[in-house]
């Protein structure tokens, strides 16, 4: 056996009564020590197994997870008689290792003191195995060849943590710019950097391993029976197509006119590309979501230090291109690291400044004059050819999502361009504040990184929240929002942030004041998006007694999740609840709402200071499944004189279902709706009926319809609606999903028949959409694009 130099490792995990290291508690012990050859093979030097005696139940679930049962645990040692035999474990050691460590670490940590450095094998899995579906125990070890032991069973589980763990260091070691990961892992200050150093020396074969490819569906050559709507698009004489936020169905029929069209479409801008791949004679450039611009990309090592995310990020982009040019294996990638994904996005202003082949790679597709190419709608807006912008016709399905969209050019053009030269030319106050903006507005180049606090093309709302993570990253670490109290906004820390921020939104009134001057073609577009922002940004109040009193007076929606602090601020103002609020109950929605209902007194609705008139009303999201969406909806309103109640429910089968068991429950008091895809103008309809009707809205789980701005509510006129629904509605509800839609199409022309002028239904490829659009949007359309969008009718 040849001489083992390298490091040694503790392989630990767990088995536990439950999720809570507080309240539960642990009932296996496993341990597997062991280092590796020059050839990559486990060499084992110790291992210990131990069940332990809890001194409490444990669960039905937990023993059909596990398989241990009670009496197995009889007469065991508890924990604490345990712990000197696994104290040598954890002491003699380089490493300690386990999968999802930070879990069994909070059990583990109350009972010993770790000293050693703790590493993740999902960390090395995420980096060397981009691309896999999932990264739990119970499935990569099958996906990568790996013998799996007794699933959830503390020794096996460290035994299969160890060779999934080895088994990336040998995926490392086929890779080519091994060197350039382990700098930027230095430079983040990952003790991980030390491992791949010493498994440099495995003798390993070249040969990566990857994840098996989707076989791809038979090619459809048969040119697609043309609805109207589609005839009437190929007649507009465009030959490119955008589609925003459009159903699968919708995407797949205009991608297969596009390959039939003998003309041949240049350019079809899609939403979900990957349901097109198989068209024939249509080329789709995937994973175009996923394109890095690999000159920033490789120049963060010549930075002297990273961000632990920014590095994490690095590398595992880094190890996913090694294994395919256009990242074909994606890595997973987590929120914090997408905070910094944003700076390495291929985007024309910053990489025409240099020969990023990706970006080169996708001019040069669009350069053909013949070919017919499928690429995603975001990427769409980041090609350079204006000429491609002003010759698209739109299919938009999203008024908000839509602008938005063509928004997109208009921010990387100022953001890239002319904010960072109008900060240097015009300070806002005095010319020392000038490292003010600095500090906040992006600023790139081809050999050093972009600030992390901004991105590319992130919207400069989201600065304040960004800036706010950084600066609270310890309070944020364990909530996932932040109480400020007066004290805390009157310090300097919060002081800069909010200067920051006004200082930017000044920064942005004067750029569009200069716009304007110079009669830009964007001024008016640019206008717009800045009385969105501003409209975000004085929600900051840094004088108010209350931060979160300002925001009840300021703003349409209050989401509650689990958060007593925000139930008590509510029920503190409840009597300054401006119109038209929305309460939101997020996931737990069935046991808030009783604290909700305590908190707020409101069991016998309706209450003196929360009875809504024509001029209030109240939606209730509650995400939980229709039984408990139908307790949940008896519970606030079993006893209620309020009036009716109007149901909206997600698809025809649960509007039967609800309607059946509520009309048992609540007897002449609702009213229930069906509306699957309903937009802003479903909105006005259905917000103006509950209002006009003194009814209380409820929305069942995952509906669009809640994610809405408030309309304009007299843009729709709403007269009557019929309810129950007519037939032959309920005969649809086992067929197929054309008649089901059909039916859901039939109910919505009951109720936004006389919505107004501005509002059109349409029907394509079997899928509901609608739009509503008025005359600014049209504009904005006309500006950014170069043509009026083209809406169709039935």
């Amino acid at each position: 056996m040849p001489k083992i130099e390298n490091s040694k490792f503790t392989s630990f995990d767990l088995e536990t009564t439950g999720f809570d290291p507080k309240d539960d508690a642990i009932i296996e012990v496993g341990i597997y020590q062991f280092t590796y050859d020059e050839k990559g093979e486990i060499v084992e030097l110790g291992r210990y197994a131990q069940l332990i005696d809890a001194q409490r139940d444990v669960p039905a679930e937990v023993q059909a997870i596990t398989g241990i049962k009670p009496e197995d645990l009889a007469g065991k040692p508890l924990i604490q008689d345990v712990i000197a035999n696994i104290s040598p474990f954890f002491e003699n050691t380089d490493f300690i290792l386990g999968h999802n460590v930070d879990f069994d670490l909070s059990f583990i940590s109350k009972h010993l003191t770790i000293k050693k450095p703790v590493i993740d094998s999902i960390f090395f899995s995420q980096i060397f195995f981009p691309g896999f579906k999932s990264y739990s125990l119970d499935v990569l070890p099958h996906e990568l060849g790996i013998e799996r032991g007794q699933a959830h069973r503390a020794f096996d589980d460290s035994v299969d943590t160890a060779k999934l763990f080895v088994k990336s260091l040998k995926q490392f070691r086929a890779l080519e710019k091994q060197q350039d990961l382990i700098e930027i892992l230095e430079k983040g200050g990952f003790v991980e950097a030390s491992i791949l150093k010493q498994a440099q020396a495995i003798k390993a074969d070249k040969e990566l391993l990857l994840p098996k490819k989707n076989i791809p569906a038979k090619p459809i050559e048969s040119a697609p029976e043309l609805s109207d709507e589609i005839k009437k698009l190929l007649k507009g004489g465009k030959r490119h197509i955008l589609t925003h936020t459009a159903a699968a169905g919708a995407d797949n029929i205009i991608a297969q006119a596009a390959a039939t069209d003998k003309a041949g479409f240049k350019l079809i801008a899609l939403k979900n590309i990957d349901k097109v791949r198989a068209i024939k004679n249509l080329e789709c450039i995937e994973n175009v979501n996923s394109r890095v611009c690999l000159n920033r990309l490789i120049n963060l090592k010549n930075k002297k230090q990273l961000k632990k995310h920014q590095a994490s990020l690095a590398v595992k982009l880094l190890a996913a291109f090694q294994m395919s040019e256009d990242f074909e294996f994606w890595p997973r990638i987590s929120n914090k690291e997408k905070d910094y994904l944003q700076t390495l996005r291929v985007v024309n202003e910053i990489c025409a400044r240099h020969k990023c082949p990706l970006f080169e790679k996708m001019e040069n597709l669009f350069k053909q004059k013949t070919a017919s190419i499928a690429i995603s709608h975001s990427d769409f807006w980041n090609m350079s050819s204006h000429d491609l912008k002003k010759e698209t016709q739109l299919i938009i399905t999203d008024l908000d999502d839509a602008a938005e969209a063509l928004s997109k050019n208009l921010e990387k053009k100022y953001w890239l361009e002319e904010l960072p030269l109008l900060a240097e030319a015009a300070p806002i106050d005095k010319p020392e504040q000038k490292n003010n903006h600095a500090s906040v507005l992006p600023i790139f180049s081809d050999s050093e990184p972009s600030p992390s606090i901004v991105s590319e093309i992130k919207q400069a709302s989201d600065l304040f929240w960004q800036s706010l993570k950084q600066e609270y990253a310890e309070e944020f670490r364990h909530e996932d929002k932040l109480y400020l109290t007066p004290q805390q906004r009157r310090q300097d820390r919060f002081i800069k942030i909010c200067g920051q921020a006004e200082n930017l939104v000044e920064l942005m009134r004067k750029l569009t004041d200069k716009l304007t001057k110079q009669g830009d073609e964007y001024a008016e577009a640019y206008t717009y998006e800045l009385k969105r922002r501003i409209e975000k940004w004085n929600l900051i109040a840094r004088n108010d007694d209350s931060f979160h009193y300002h925001l009840l007076k300021n703003t349409n929606e209050i989401s509650i999740k689990l958060l007593p602090t925000s139930l008590t601020v509510l029920s503190q103002f409840q009597k300054h609840l401006p119109k038209k609020t929305i309460i939101t109950l997020g996931t737990g929605a069935d046991s808030i709402t009783k604290h909700y209902l305590n908190i707020l007194e409101l069991g016998d609705w309706p209450s003196t200071d929360l009875r809504f008139d024509s001029q209030q009303i109240a939606e209730l999201k509650i995400l939980t499944s229709t039984s408990r969406t139908i307790d949940t909806v008896v519970q606030i309103l079993g006893e209620n004189t309020y009036g009716k109640v109007l149901v909206v429910a997600k698809n025809i089968t649960e509007m039967l279902t609800l309607s059946e068991h509520l009309s048992h429950e609540l007897p002449g008091q609702y009213d229930v709706i069906a509306l699957e895809r309903g937009g802003s103008g479903a909105a006005k309809a259905l917000y103006k009926f509950t209002a006009e009707n003194n009814a209380v809205l409820i929305i069942t789980p995952r509906h669009r319809i809640l994610y809405l701005a408030w309309p304009a509510l007299d843009a729709a006129v709403v007269s009557s609606i019929p309810f129950p629904p007519p037939d032959p509605v309920g005969t649809f509800v086992d067929s197929t999903l054309p008649k089901a839609m059909l039916a859901q199409k039939m109910l919505l022309s009951k109720i936004l028949g006389s919505a107004g002028a501005d509002f059109t239904l349409y029907l394509l490829d079997g899928r509901l959409t609608r739009q509503n659009y008025g005359g600014n949007f049209v504009a904005l359309a006309e500006e950014l694009c170069g043509s009026r969008a083209e809406y169709l009718n039935d």
